[in-house]
């Protein structure tokens, strides 16, 4: 009991000094450029402060632009006090106020309205160019960089392109000694000298992160700002393949976003989650998603950054989906899906919101034009019902356009599902026959070593070989589509020598088509190359091999290769078997389609064969008749 008064006898003194600072600030010194508005360590009591000062305008508008100022150094929520800010602003003609007002509503809007973004971030650049005001300039230049400025989408002739904005940060900052203009370079640096620039030069830009690094080293006491930093030294060495230090910096900064309020540590939660499930870390990843949803969910409805909450819900999904947690993966899954909705009605919105504002001033003018110039009623009314078609359109369009995003979700949703269930299905039935037949050989064996048959189990042996090489042709298959359905097969190719690859082909099945009396025979030049991706032309060859020796009746295989123009031709025959009329003509039209029905196993290898000639651009081709037997023809461009 004693120690929770004195916990509130100081929280009362650390108030009341806030408050003096406040008004000495006011009273003394006010600000005359952006970086008189100084670092606040501890936001949320400075804000109770300030919202004491109501009674002194000047006061209270200084206090709000601090907060804000705070707020977006913090990579937090800003902009709840701009309407405030600007009514002071304008009521008692400050122009520093009215410049803040533009910079804040300018960072505040591009995600909503980049038109508004560019607009009120070139009057705050007018403000302080005219002033000489280097962070306020640095600030709103950056803040064009975050924008990703196109002057040929918004036809301002003001508006320049990354590379200019980036160029104006970098020769601002060249000589200041200000730590915060120092760090907006660090960020340019950070996150857009590759964007702007094309290139980045790594020997130099360490030099000066180094430098900034020994700035934050001589300062104990760690300010907020320092947290964004990190991140962006974090980003530097990740664009710079530096994934562990990427990662070290990341978590450094998550440590410092956890003193400050739970409204700001939300994206770092997200950030260091990112970077576990990019090591493969799902287990370290899976709390911090978990906190960064709770206090984001605990947020009220107007502060929640519903951008930052679908990240995290994505990403959850997937960390439960490779936990085999496949319940709770479709429960997260679900929540994006709300998340997205919520999210994209917002911007429907906003976008509305603006379109009517737009209307709103065109039929202001229209009005005033009605009072000078009567005899022009006629086009006056045309206009107005252009401007509502247009509005029209484009509702209809912005509605049309959420629909599909919405039922493109839903058909991901249901394909993941079909995935799903499609897998068990064939894991279920194709791993019963070889665990049966394990079961019978195992008893063959048991059999025969009890009768003293010692001499036949070696026939036996030869089955089971046989059935472990299927059994690993199958898992083999089953791995390749899955990494298809996952979006994580790599296809990096080269050059190398067809005979080769035939030849391992053939020599996997040596020992199962000596079994059956079966040769495989090369006609291929040894000096025959390709560029191609070699692990999947050995998997289509295989499953071909396979086929033919599962399904063939000679007993003679060939393998041919030859070049044909620009193609190589690569043909597997089987000469005394034949493929019936019906069957044959389902076959050619599920190559020419690139699928195969998959069920229960049934197809799979003829759909990786036509999905991986497929992406090297060439096609396969079935050919049965009783003359000349059955023939798989795959050609696939010699330089690919």
């Amino acid at each position: 009991m004693i120690t929770a008064i004195k916990t509130k006898e100081r929280y009362k003194y650390l108030l009341i000094l806030l408050h003096c600072s406040l008004v000495a600030l006011s009273q003394n010194s006010k600000p005359t450029s952006f970086k008189d508005f100084p670092i606040v360590q501890n936001l949320d009591s400075f804000e109770q402060v300030v919202r004491a000062t109501k009674n002194n305008p000047e006061q209270y508008l200084y206090g709000l632009i601090t907060i804000e100022k705070n707020r977006e150094d913090y990579i937090g929520w800003f902009g709840q006090d701009l309407d405030t800010i600007k009514i002071l602003a304008d009521s008692l003609n400050l122009p520093l106020g009215v410049a803040s007002y533009h910079y804040f509503l300018g960072l505040k809007s591009r995600i909503q309205s980049i038109n508004i973004a560019c607009r009120n971030l070139l009057q705050a650049i007018e403000y302080f160019q005219t002033t000489k005001d280097t962070l306020g300039l640095v600030k709103s230049y950056y803040g064009m960089l975050l924008i990703g400025t196109l002057p040929k989408i918004y036809k301002m002739d003001k508006v320049q392109n990354r590379s200019f904005y980036f160029d104006k940060i970098m020769d601002l900052s060249q000589s200041t000694s200000d730590r915060q203009v120092k760090f907006v370079r660090i960020y340019a640096i950070s996150f857009f000298e590759r964007l702007a620039k094309g290139q980045q030069n790594y020997k130099a830009r360490i030099g000066e992160i180094e430098e900034t690094l020994h700035i934050l080293d001589k300062n104990p006491n760690i300010q907020p700002p320092y947290a964004q930093l990190y991140a962006g030294i974090s980003n530097f060495y990740h664009l710079n393949n530096f994934p562990q230090l990427s990662f070290n910096y990341q978590l450094k900064s998550h440590e410092l976003f956890q003193k400050l309020s739970s409204k700001i540590c939300v994206k770092s939660y997200l950030n260091t989650a990112t970077g576990y499930f990019n090591d493969s870390s799902h287990t370290k990843a899976e709390p911090f998603l978990l906190k960064g949803i709770s206090t984001m969910e605990q947020l009220k409805e107007e502060e929640r950054d519903n951008t930052t909450l679908l990240n995290l819900y994505v990403i959850l999904s997937e960390v439960q989906f490779f936990k085999k947690d496949y319940k709770a993966a479709h429960a997260s899954w679900e929540k994006t899906i709300a998340v997205q909705h919520k999210k994209n009605s917002a911007v429907q919105i906003s976008l509305f919101q603006e379109l009517q504002t737009q209307y709103e001033i065109n039929q202001k003018e229209m009005d005033n034009t009605l009072l000078i110039k009567k005899n022009e009623l006629s086009e006056i009314r045309n206009k107005q019902y252009m401007t509502a078609l247009y509005i029209a359109f484009a509702s209809l369009g912005i509605f049309s356009v959420l629909v599909y995003f919405l039922y493109k979700l839903n058909a991901k949703q249901k394909q993941l599902i079909l995935f799903r269930d499609q897998l068990f299905a064939i894991i279920a039935h194709d791993m019963r026959t070889p665990l049966i037949a394990f079961k019978g050989f195992s008893e063959g064996v048991a059999f025969l070593m009890k009768k003293g048959e010692y001499q036949n189990i070696h026939i036996l042996s030869q089955s089971i070989d046989q059935l472990i090489f299927n059994t690993n042709l199958l898992f083999d298959n089953l791995l390749n589509w899955y990494s298809l359905q996952s979006n994580t097969t790599k296809t990096n190719k080269n050059t190398f020598r067809v005979y080769e690859l035939a030849k391992e082909s053939a020599d996997l099945y040596e020992s199962i088509a000596k079994n059956r009396q079966i040769k495989i025979e090369l006609a291929i030049p040894e000096t025959l190359t390709i560029y191609a991706n070699k692990n999947a032309l050995l998997l289509i060859l295989r499953n071909l091999i396979d086929n033919a020796i599962k399904h063939g009746k000679s007993k003679k295989i060939q393998i041919k290769a030859s070049l044909e123009i620009f193609n190589i031709v690569i043909e597997v025959i089987n000469a005394e078997t034949t493929i019936p009329n019906n069957r044959l003509t389902t076959l050619q039209e599920q190559m020419k389609q690139g699928s195969v029905v998959i069920k229960e196993g049934r197809g799979l290898g003829l759909y990786l064969v036509s999905y991986f000639v497929e992406q090297h651009k060439g096609s396969v081709s079935i050919e049965s008749s009783e003359e000349q037997g059955t023939r798989f023809r795959v050609e696939i461009p010699a330089n690919g």
